[in-house]
C-alpha cells in the first residue's frame, strides 16, 4: 500500500492505494475535513463501493446466466489493492482490474478507475467503470465519506445543515416531494411547504439567531414548569452576549460579509418574524443589513418594508454607494454622515394618490405632500423633521416663499425643498441657492451645519444640472421624483444601469 499527496494553495487531500480512498482532506490553515476517529467505531475515512452500494441478502445472488456473485457489505473494491496509472501535483487516477480472485465474487471483467482532481477549495472526484466484455454487467458505484462534526472549536453538531446540490430532475424532484411529504405527515395548521422554506431561508440566513432563540425558548419552557397561581417574577427574553465588536462573523460568497452583521440580540428583540422573513429574501448581505438597519431605526411597521424595497429605498439612497458610512451605521459606530448620503435618488411619492394629469399646480403637489407628511418624510429618509411651508423671506423689499423647510437632526442643518411639476431648468437651481445664502445668513445658529437644497423635478438632465449648478453651494441635490412606483422593466433598467 502506498500513499499519494496533492496539495495547491488552497487545500491538500490524501489517498492510499488500498481502495483508492480518500483519507484526508486539509485547507491552507490545516484544518482537517475528513473523520480521523477511533477505528473502534470505524476504520474507514471515505471507501469506494464497488460493485454494489449496500449489502446482499444472504450475501449472495444468481444474476443473468447462473452467474454468482458473492462479497460483503458495499462490494469488494475497498478491500483490494488499486493500480497507480498517473499523477501530479493536483491529480491522481487509480485502476483496478478484474482478475481471477475478483471474478470468484463477481464474474465479470470489469475495470473501475477512480480520479481525483482538486479544484480551487475542494476535490472532484470521478468513477469511471469499463465493461470489457460483451456480457451486460450488474453493477452499483458510489461513495461513503465521513466528514469531521463539528470542524472548528466552540461549536456542536446542531449548528450544521446538509444540503445535497444535484442539477439533474430527479434530485430536485425528491427535494419538492421532501417538503410536501413532511408538511402531509405533520397536519398541523400554519405548517406547510411554504412555511417550510421559510424556515429553512431564515436559519440559513440568519445563523446567528439561533442563540438568541434557543435561550428565549428554554426560558419559556423554565417559566410554565414553575408557574404558581401568581408571577412572582416578570418575563422577559434573555439574550445572548454580543460576539467580539458587537458583529457576528459568518464567511459567505459575499466578500467581508461579516461587516453586515447586525447583532443577533437586536435582530431578535426590534424586529419581527414577519420582518425578518421578508428581508431573508434579500440575497445581497449589505442590501439585507441596510433593510435591517432602517426598518429598527425607523420603526416601520412590515407594510412599510414592503413599499420600500419595492421602491428601490436602497438603490436610491446614498448609503448604498458609501458603504462604509453604511457599515458604520450598522455596527453603530460614530460616523460623519454626508448630505448625499441621506438623498434618495429619485424619491418615490406614489402614497400622495396622483397621476401626471393630477400635477396640475406646485400648491397642488405641496398640499398633497402634507396630507401624507409622515410617509413623505419616511420617504425622505432618517432624520428628517417638518419645520415650515412657504417659509417667507424678505430680501430688500420683496418677498420669497421656499416651499418646504425641514431640519435634519443628524446632520444638525436646515433641509430646504423645492418643488417643481416640470422638468428641471437652470434658474431654478440659482433661486434654490439664493435661499441657502439666506438661510446661512440668517437663519443658521452656531452650531448648525450649512443648509442643503433640495430641487424636485418631474425630468432633469444630467448635463443642465451639472453647469446649471457648477460654482454654486455645493449643497444642492436636483432630484427627480416620481407618482407611480417603477414597473419591473423600469426596475431591471434602472439596477442594470446603476454602479454601487
Amino acid at each position: 500500500m502506498s500513499n499519494t499527496t496533492l496539495h495547491n494553495e488552497n487545500v491538500s487531500v490524501t489517498l492510499k492505494s488500498l481502495g483508492a480512498e480518500l483519507t484526508s482532506i486539509k485547507d491552507a490553515s490545516g484544518t482537517e475535513y475528513l473523520w480521523q476517529g477511533n477505528p473502534e467505531f470505524w476504520s474507514g475515512q471515505a471507501p469506494v463501493l464497488f460493485p454494489i452500494v449496500g449489502c446482499l441478502r444472504n450475501g449472495t445472488a444468481t444474476i443473468g446466466d447462473n452467474k454468482t456473485c458473492s462479497f460483503g457489505r458495499h462490494g469488494l473494491a475497498r478491500r483490494l489493492e488499486f493500480d497507480l496509472v498517473s499523477s501530479s501535483d493536483t491529480s491522481v487516477t487509480y485502476s483496478l482490474k478484474a482478475n481471477d480472485k475478483t471474478k470468484e465474487q463477481y464474474p465479470y471483467d470489469f475495470e473501475l478507475q477512480m480520479t481525483y482532481e482538486l479544484t480551487e477549495h475542494g476535490v472532484k472526484v470521478s468513477h469511471t467503470v469499463i465493461n470489457h466484455d460483451s456480457v451486460v454487467m450488474p453493477y452499483c458505484v458510489g461513495g461513503h465519506p465521513a466528514f469531521n462534526c463539528p470542524v472548528f472549536e466552540n461549536e456542536s453538531f446542531e449548528d450544521y445543515i446538509v444540503e445535497f446540490e444535484q442539477n439533474g430532475e430527479d434530485r430536485a424532484a425528491y427535494g419538492e416531494q421532501l417538503l410536501k411529504k413532511l408538511e402531509q405527515q405533520l397536519k398541523t395548521k400554519g405548517l406547510n411547504e411554504r412555511r417550510f422554506r421559510e424556515f429553512r431561508r431564515l436559519y440559513l440566513v440568519y445563523p446567528q439567531l439561533k442563540g438568541p432563540v434557543t435561550q428565549y425558548i428554554a426560558s419559556q419552557i423554565q417559566i410554565r414548569q414553575s408557574l404558581t397561581a401568581e408571577f412572582t417574577e416578570p418575563i422577559r427574553r434573555l439574550v445572548t452576549a454580543e460576539s467580539e465588536n458587537g458583529v457576528w462573523k459568518l464567511s459567505t460568497e459575499y466578500p467581508q460579509t461579516e461587516t453586515w452583521m447586525i447583532p443577533a440580540d437586536r435582530l431578535f428583540n426590534r424586529l419581527s418574524s414577519t420582518h425578518l422573513n421578508t428581508i431573508s429574501g434579500i440575497e445581497n448581505p449589505v442590501k439585507r443589513a441596510f433593510y435591517e438597519m432602517e426598518t429598527i431605526r425607523g420603526c416601520w411597521s412590515v407594510k412599510e418594508l414592503e413599499r420600500q424595497i419595492a421602491s428601490l429605498y436602497y438603490e436610491r439612497s446614498g448609503l448604498s454607494k458609501n458603504k462604509e458610512a453604511l457599515s458604520a451605521l450598522v455596527q453603530q459606530q460614530a460616523t460623519l454622515l454626508q448630505p448625499k448620503d441621506v438623498i434618495n435618488t429619485p424619491v418615490t411619492l406614489e402614497f400622495l394618490g396622483l397621476n401626471e394629469r393630477a400635477l396640475v399646480t406646485e400648491n397642488d403637489l405641496e398640499q398633497s405632500i402634507l396630507d401624507n407628511l409622515q410617509r413623505f418624510l419616511l420617504e425622505m429618509g432618517h432624520g428628517f423633521c417638518f419645520e415650515a411651508r412657504q417659509k417667507r423671506i424678505l430680501i430688500d423689499e420683496d418677498y420669497f416663499f421656499a416651499d418646504l423647510v425641514f431640519y435634519h437632526r443628524i446632520l444638525k442643518c436646515h433641509v430646504i425643498v423645492e418643488l417643481k411639476i416640470d422638468k428641471f431648468h437652470h434658474e431654478y437651481a440659482s433661486q434654490l441657492n439664493m435661499y441657502l445664502n439666506y438661510f446661512k445668513a440668517e437663519v443658521m445658529q452656531p452650531d448648525d451645519n450649512p443648509p442643503i437644497g433640495i430641487l424636485l423635478c418631474t425630468e432633469k438632465g444630467d448635463t443642465l444640472v451639472k453647469y446649471a449648478t457648477a460654482g454654486l453651494d455645493p449643497n444642492i441635490f436636483v432630484q427627480k421624483y416620481r407618482i407611480e412606483l417603477p414597473t419591473e422593466e423600469e426596475i431591471k433598467e434602472f439596477i442594470s444601469s446603476s454602479n454601487y
